[in-house]
């Protein structure tokens, strides 16, 4: 099956691209692993262990999703603790 027609059928059935959904999914992965594992590391190398090519990207997902970038998420978990 052609790409085209696989991206065609993706928007159809799931009202998104590809991609969006992809970095949905890795958006929550990154999610979960902070709420595992906490916060140790640089968001660069966060966003790569997530999927992304690049922490803009990351960034730009992670908000979209949450409405807080990576930081601003990671201290609103702290402060509420």
């Amino acid at each position: 099956m052609p790409k085209y027609h696989l991206s065609v059928l993706f928007n159809h059935h799931l009202g998104k691209s590809f991609y969006s959904y992809l970095a949905t999914l890795r958006i929550d992965y990154a999610l979960s692993e902070l709420a595992k594992n906490g916060y140790n590391f640089t968001v660069e190398s966060f966003a790569y262990k997530c999927g992304f090519n690049s922490k803009t990207s990351f960034h730009k997902y992670f908000r979209a999703y949450t409405g807080l970038t990576p930081i601003a998420f990671i201290n609103q978990k702290s402060n509420s603790k």
